[in-house]
């Protein structure tokens, strides 16, 4: 799903190379350079030492990465969560925000499906329309669950260990898709691409149009340097239809989303993430938009 933008999160560890030119220093260049400036032979001959360096200083080949979950037992993170929702419709605007703490803690897992429990505390939610801005209660505040995740962070189910309502049943997989990034399957380098499609049925009318058919590409864009730790920067850029019924009545529509996600190379981890994604269509009988700012940062 877009959120993983999973979400679902939100992203150029190389052999001695150049960072801004990525090419590998070469000795032998040097060297023959120095030489030439210092017996300044023939300039034939010196300009024919040059271009043969320069033909045999091939770029060295960037570091591989393997990206994948690796939780160890205890394993207990805690991050902030902010996200911001922007509805338009029939000429109206209104703006809600959430924000408070998540707190992920690793279970016992069996073969690859990895086990979390995942806590929401702390949540502070309010709504602005015009000047008008009320506080309310957050659905996440106390929501807690247990997700079984993929070693490359595709999120297989979700049980509410909590009550919660029927329609907040259906945000709950979105919900955790953002907090897990979605890896590779296969050793990537910078500038490699890997793709996560999701369709998601319609559990009442198999033949229905799915609720959600969309499709994410991600690209490993660089691996840094972080307080001595790798971390691993992955941009995604998705679109969907939607489909869905809701409170509201029917969402129809197209969605479309961008995020960047740092992870941490030796874990899998997400260390930060932000995300913007936007749907434009009907909503029960009006015509409308939205469009939500999500950011995760995982604290000290």
């Amino acid at each position: 799903m877009l959120s993983r933008h999973s979400s679902r999160d939100p992203h150029r560890a190389c052999a001695p190379v150049d960072a801004a030119t990525g090419l590998a220093g070469d000795p032998a260049r040097s060297q023959a350079q120095n030489r030439a400036a210092t017996l300044r032979p023939h300039p034939a001959l010196a300009v024919a030492a040059l271009v043969t360096a320069l033909v045999t200083a091939a770029p060295a080949a960037a570091e591989k990465v393997s990206l994948a979950l690796s939780p160890s037992p205890g394993d207990s993170l805690r991050y902030r969560v902010q996200v911001q929702q922007e509805l338009s419709f029939q000429g109206m605007t209104v703006t809600a925000t959430e924000a408070g703490s998540v707190h992920i803690a690793s279970q016992a897992s069996k073969h690859d499906t990895l086990q979390f429990l995942v806590h929401f505390s702390g949540f502070e939610s309010s709504v602005k329309q015009g000047d008008q801005l009320t506080s309310r209660k957050s659905e996440l505040e106390g929501l807690s669950l247990r997700a079984m995740i993929s070693r490359h962070g595709q999120v297989l189910e979700v049980r509410p260990q909590t009550s919660v309502s029927a329609e907040m049943k259906e945000e709950l997989q979105p919900l955790v898709e953002n907090l897990f990034a979605n890896l590779a399957d296969h050793p990537v380098e910078p500038g490699d691409t890997w793709t996560h499609e999701e369709k998601v049925l319609n559990k009442e009318d198999a033949k229905a149009e799915p609720r959600i058919d969309g499709k994410t590409e991600f690209t490993l864009d660089e691996v840094t340097k972080k307080k001595d730790k790798k971390v691993a920067k992955i941009l995604g850029k998705g679109t969907a239809k939607v489909h869905l019924q809701t409170g509201m009545g029917e969402v129809i529509g197209d969605a479309k989303g961008d995020s960047e996600v740092l992870v941490a190379v030796d874990n899998g981890y997400i260390v930060h993430r932000k995300s913007t994604s936007e749907f434009k269509g009907t909503m029960g009988t009006m015509e409308g938009s939205r469009v939500e700012y999500f950011e995760l940062e995982l604290q000290p």
